[in-house]
């Protein structure tokens, strides 16, 4: 069974993995329509997690939350001129879930497979004497079932040389929720659980959010630097999701997830870095938020860099979240059928959370690897934690993690048996596979 399990995993990644050549066929097509003397910057990313618990919305708030996810990215900028960027980001994201539960006659995102295409590709100017940056993007997204528009702009001003500096960034997204629309014939409609087709449950499948976030960065000394932000958020339309039960204690009949039809949110914060020699960086991060459904939160981080030498780093990091919970939502057959809204989706629910985890930066002056003519490997970033919520989702970032309820004996099993010639046999082996 884990044999076939891995050759799943193994199996998602190669697809996933995939997507890379179409990815950079359009990035350095449209770099060519620039010339070719053009300065390209480009990052490949890979993003890997698995999580699981037993609170899922897709059965009413009980069942198995168990996920995979695969999302390689690549983030491209290029320097047209002195003052001019094209920047260009891009990826596919493949995950599989244990929580189908017959929703998927049409591939959902509750599906057993499901995979996402994302792009967004902006120009950014720079005017040196106004000290002042303009920059528009837009965005595109797509999977099975749902579709994204996105439209942004963003304005950033330095005063003082720099010193003080103001950024405001605008965002429109316009998204339809519904399936069929890559399926010839089919009628576009919103998913339901089987057992629940046949009504119109929700007269609303589009959506609309409009982001405002406001942020003032203010260099205070030679080793600190802080920035409070704003981030005001206006959501229309469907907001609740048609694939998610609901049971009720006074009714023998379930029905669909239901919220309201616009949320406010408000988050508001605090960054600062300081600089404590030429070893340590201190990065601090709080965030205050809130919106109309009742919920409040807090969350806290910290990131703390250490450089081992001048071309090698390493930075623990931890985060602590706190919230309550929106005033529709209830556990499994706790609501009343005389509600207006109601929800089971224990992301909605009170609960606390910590993520900790390392990460590794290595970057030497020269580059890891060099070719002069099709450029080079300048620097690889590795970075892996582990998350858990008081009301027991768990998400890890180790292939081989069972990522049960005792993970913490888990991972210390990990650390104790790691054996550094079977690690290299098997990523051997694992490039044989992919090959």
């Amino acid at each position: 069974m884990l044999l076939v399990q891995e050759e799943e995993k193994l199996v998602e990644a190669v697809v996933a993995i995939k997507y890379f050549p179409l990815l950079l066929t359009l990035i350095f097509s449209s770099v060519s329509l620039f010339g070719q003397e053009q300065k390209v910057d480009a990052k490949f990313l890979y993003n890997y997690y698995e999580q699981d618990g037993n609170n899922s919305p897709v059965t009413g708030g009980i069942g198995t939350e168990e996920l995979s996810f695969h999302g390689p990215s690549i983030v491209v900028n290029v320097a047209l001129d002195s003052v001019s960027t094209f920047h260009f980001d891009g990826g596919v994201d493949v995950y599989s879930s244990a929580s189908t539960d017959n929703i998927d006659f049409n591939v959902s995102s509750a599906s057993a497979k499901d995979a996402r295409t994302h792009v967004r590709i902006g120009m950014s100017h720079f005017n040196e004497k106004k000290e002042q940056t303009i920059t528009y993007n837009g965005s595109f997204s797509i999977e099975s079932d749902y579709t994204s528009f996105g439209l942004g702009a963003s304005y950033a001003k330095g005063f003082y040389n720099y010193n003080t500096v103001l950024s405001i960034v605008a965002q429109v997204y316009l998204d339809d929720c519904r399936w069929g629309r890559l399926s010839a014939g089919e009628e576009l409609r919103l998913i339901y659980p089987q057992e629940l087709r046949g009504f119109d449950w929700e007269d609303k499948y589009l959506r609309q959010t409009y982001s405002l976030s406001v942020s003032v960065a203010q260099l205070v000394s030679k080793r600190m630097n802080i920035s409070v932000f704003g981030n005001p958020t206006l959501q229309n339309g469907l907001l609740a999701t048609t694939f998610h039960r609901i049971y009720f204690s006074d009714a023998a009949n379930h029905v669909v997830e239901r919220l309201p039809y616009n949320r406010i949110k408000l988050p508001i914060g605090l960054r600062a870095n300081y600089f404590a020699g030429d070893k340590f960086i201190f990065r601090g991060f709080y965030r205050f938020y809130a919106d109309n459904w009742n919920i409040t939160a807090h969350s806290f981080e910290l990131e703390v860099p250490y450089k081992i030498t001048p071309f090698f780093s390493l930075y623990p990091f931890y985060r602590y979240h706190i919230q309550s919970a929106t005033s529709y939502f209830n556990p499994y057959g706790e609501h009343l059928s005389s509600q207006d809204y109601y929800t089971s989706d224990y992301d909605l629910s009170e609960f606390t959370s910590h993520k900790y985890g390392m990460g590794v930066n290595f970057y030497p002056v020269n580059g890891i690897w060099i070719n002069k003519k099709r450029g080079g490997l300048l620097s690889m970033e590795l970075r892996g934690g582990v998350f858990n919520r008081s009301n027991g989702l768990i998400v890890c970032f180790d292939a081989d993690s069972s990522c049960q309820a005792n993970y913490l004996v888990e991972i210390e099993k990990h650390f104790e048996l790691v054996d550094i010639k079977k690690l290299a046999e098997g990523l051997v082996q694992l490039r044989y596979k992919v090959k």
